[in-house]
């Protein structure tokens, strides 16, 4: 009778890529034993078909979630973190089989079905009526090319263009939607993309307003509200950066009215923070007129009520939240305990001069916020 051999198969990974002779031992082989590592007898199988070349086809970067949303998948939020993290790099210098930020995100877009046209057209047909930061004119022509040609690469506009996605996403009911791996990975991106010139740290600015906006419109007060803090230093950067030398092919008037629109942003957005806040434990980032640069005090003073186009209906709605900033410094006390009857009385009054300025003209004003409180 032919006694059971207590051996593998084939030899171990470990003693298999250092080309040694392997016991076969098991349950562990005497080599790994000896060095207090995992033997490991399965069998070396490539994850996908490789060719002769020896080039193999990429994992999966996103998937469909509940057939409604898209999300990424782990391979692919390291994919797209290394490539925000590299982005100042010169691709053609790196591991061969890596990719641009923007290729990535074109790779995860057509996952679900769509593509840098189809966010810009979907966002210039809702969000941009309520939040117009964007030049409409601009960013749609920059999808047409990232459309057009797979060689073409712009990560600040990339990054751009995931936030405008996430914003664009209506609200389904599935769990974690509005904070799964893509969500969480555009906020990183936000944070780690390197921008050195004006054209693109004002892309990144926008994109971090946009995404500020999802979270606050999503009651994720605490990290709206750190976002939001980071834009402002960014845009206070581009303040420090607007003396210098225009960057080329970008245009002076455009980056005044573009970043002007951004400090619009900011306040909106840092009202809606505290004001949805039910424990009141977030404060205003700039509490008055007095916390503005001056380029942007007479900007938010003028307001076309006969026009009312997007941008006028923006800066109403900035100039009403900078009224209610300016009452709350007028109280000295704790506006929510002993002073509610003088905030109220000073609140009505700029209510008043506001509405006078009008001069009659009926409009109506939307709503900063998606986000209801029952």
């Amino acid at each position: 009778m032919k006694m059971f051999d207590n051996r593998a198969q084939r030899t171990c990974r470990y003693c298999r890529v250092r080309k040694q002779r392997c016991d076969k031992a098991l349950p562990k082989c005497s080599r790994c034993a000896s060095k207090l590592v995992k033997c490991d007898y399965t069998e070396d199988r490539p994850t996908v078909a490789a060719s002769a070349a020896g080039f193999t086809q990429p994992q999966p970067l996103a998937f469909v979630q509940d057939s409604c949303h898209l999300d990424l998948t782990s391979a692919g939020e390291r994919q797209l973190l290394w490539a925000a993290c590299n982005s100042h790099e010169q691709y053609s210098s790196m591991v061969e089989s890596q990719s641009s930020l923007t290729a990535l995100v074109r790779n995860v877009l057509n996952t679900g079905h769509d593509s840098f046209t189809g966010v810009s057209n979907a966002y210039f047909g809702n969000a941009h009526g309520w939040l117009p930061i964007l030049n409409q004119i601009h960013v749609s022509a920059k999808a047409k090319v990232l459309d057009g040609s797979t060689e073409t690469s712009d990560d600040a506009f990339a990054l751009l263009f995931l936030s405008m996605y996430i914003l664009n996403q209506p609200l389904c009911g599935h769990p974690n939607q509005v904070n799964n791996t893509l969500c969480r990975a555009t906020r990183r991106f936000v944070f780690i993309l390197e921008t050195h010139t004006r054209a693109s740290l004002l892309l990144r600015l926008q994109a971090g307003l946009l995404f500020a906006a999802h979270e606050c419109g999503h009651a994720m007060f605490n990290e709206a509200s750190s976002t939001l803090a980071f834009c402002l230093s960014l845009v206070r950067q581009l303040d420090l950066m607007a003396t210098q030398e225009t960057d080329s092919g970008f245009e002076e008037d455009n980056f005044e009215a573009d970043r002007d629109l951004c400090w619009f942003c900011v306040i909106l957005i840092d009202r809606a923070i505290v004001f949805s806040s039910v424990d009141y434990t977030h404060s205003l980032l700039i509490p008055s007129s007095q916390y503005l640069p001056l380029h942007a005090l007479p900007k938010i003073a003028q307001v076309d009520y006969t026009a009312m186009s997007a941008v006028d209906r923006f800066k109403a709605r900035t100039k009403s939240a900078m009224l209610i900033g300016d009452t709350m410094a007028r109280v000295k006390d704790d506006l929510w305990s002993t002073d509610d009857a003088a905030a109220e009385e000073l609140l009505h009054d700029f209510i008043h001069r506001h509405a006078a300025s009008a001069k009659g003209v009926s409009h109506r004003i939307e709503s900063t916020s998606r986000h209801r409180r029952s």
